[in-house]
């Protein structure tokens, strides 16, 4: 070992636990007086690519004899995240590695720090449907409100219609009515969405809000889409008001719409008539939603609604009240769904609130519409670019592949290069805990 340099020992440590060795482990540990340096090594040692390190490998395959020995001999750093945010712990919890999730919670490895996409290890727990995973997380208190693209832990549930997931949580102290994210709807409304009758009951009888929306319909909108009429009957049990509507139609004529005359006819003497019907009757909501002047009247009510939405969220915008600014392009969203501004635009509010992983969502989404208007970023380009999203994140290497899209102006390569010193900066500061800023600063 005398004559190989930090960095190859780095590469046999992280070689052999991606390989489950532990007999190459216990020869590298030998050669070494004391566990500091090993552990320095250890842990500044990387995939470049990925920022993944040793216990990263052994955490992904569950390999808990590989984890101990990295831990206990080699004194590895339990949380340290990759490029992507994720720790070893959440790299367990992916692949549901229960044994080796007890062990690092056991450790004290921390279970509540969320990657890049803001996914925690009851996230996965959930994602991956496995029960006895969910319960170590939760008694030992993992929380259930955290954000993701995806959304809440029980928003998860609720999507997927895992009823025992959906108890677990509400048991575990979760919100039946959380609505932390914009991009999912309610618990509520996944659980229609998921057509999961069993989680809407569960719900409702933990005190689901009915009229929670997402994107302008309540939950009894989604309901009146569906042909089993049990999920409208079920909200307008728990108080759910047909009237209420937030913008451009009622429950009824979502329901006419989606052809669910049934679901027409159950809320028919419960909704107020809506003017322009020559006959409020069943047959003449159905009649006048198929007819070519009911589909040109919704048309005209679209345009002039999203015309509405566009100029309450440029106010809100102007005032700097963002999170009412997300709610109005969220709903713009819904209204026009294939424009890519909407999303754009919400990205810029998410990143002027600090909601990075939720404006590094709808950059993404928005290119992905359309690709020819991804922005080439400048060094400080305005909040709500494609690279803002990026540099919330710290993700400076993909900020720099932005701004080589179009090498030949002078600009973008000056922007290539300040954000390479930025990344390279933000790695050298953060990526590692304070003991090793050491040793990083003498071998890197």
């Amino acid at each position: 070992m005398d004559s190989l340099s930090p960095s190859d020992i780095g590469a046999l440590i992280s070689k052999a636990a991606a390989e489950g060795d532990p007999k190459q482990l216990r020869e590298i540990r030998k050669k070494f007086e004391t566990v500091r340096d090993l552990k320095q090594i250890c842990d500044v040692y990387s995939d470049f690519a990925t920022g993944r390190r040793a216990l990263h490998y052994a955490a992904e395959m569950g390999n808990l004899v590989i984890c101990e020995i990295l831990v206990e001999k080699f004194g590895a750093f339990l949380d340290i995240p990759s490029y992507s945010g994720d720790t070893p712990l959440l790299e367990a919890a992916k692949g549901e590695h229960v044994k080796v999730v007890e062990y690092l919670i056991n450790h004290n490895a921390l279970h509540q720090v969320p990657n890049k996409k803001g996914f925690t290890a009851l996230h996965y727990a959930v994602l991956k449907g496995n029960k006895q995973l969910m319960e170590i997380l939760l008694a030992n208190g993992a929380p259930t409100e955290i954000d993701s693209v995806d959304g809440t832990p029980l928003q998860i549930a609720a999507s997927l219609g895992n009823l025992k997931a959906v108890k677990l949580l509400l048991r575990n102290g979760a919100t039946p009515s959380s609505d932390t994210s914009s991009i999912m709807g309610s618990p509520l409304i996944s659980a229609i969405k998921a057509r999961s009758f069993e989680c809407v009951k569960c719900l409702l009888k933990a005190k689901a809000n009915p009229e929670k929306c997402l994107y302008g319909l309540t939950p009894l909108s989604h309901a009146a889409k569906e042909r089993d009429t049990r999920y409208l009957l079920s909200l307008l049990d728990a108080g759910a008001k047909p009237d209420n509507f937030h913008g451009r139609v009622k429950a009824i004529e979502i329901a006419a719409i989606a052809e669910n005359v049934e679901a027409v006819r159950i809320l028919l003497p419960l909704t107020k008539p809506v003017p322009g019907y020559s006959k409020w009757t069943v047959d003449g909501i159905m009649k006048h939603v198929r007819s070519a002047a009911g589909k040109a009247k919704r048309e005209a009510d679209k345009c002039r609604y999203l015309k509405i939405v566009n100029d309450l969220g440029q106010t809100a915008l102007d005032t700097q009240d963002y999170k009412s600014a997300v709610d109005w392009y969220s709903e713009a969203t819904y209204i026009d769904p294939t424009n890519p501004k909407w999303l754009s635009l919400r990205s810029m509010c998410y990143a002027r609130v600090g909601k990075g992983m939720l404006a590094l969502h709808d950059a993404e989404q928005s290119i992905k519409l359309k690709p020819q208007s991804c922005p080439c970023p400048k060094p400080h380009y305005s909040v709500g670019d494609h690279g803002i999203s990026w540099q919330l994140f710290k993700r400076y290497h993909m900020a720099s592949i932005a701004f080589v899209l179009d090498p030949k102006e002078k600009e973008n390569r000056e922007a290539f290069r300040v954000a390479l010193f930025e990344y390279f900066s933000w790695l050298y500061l953060t990526s590692c805990p304070a003991e090793l800023m050491t040793f990083f600063q003498h071998f890197m």
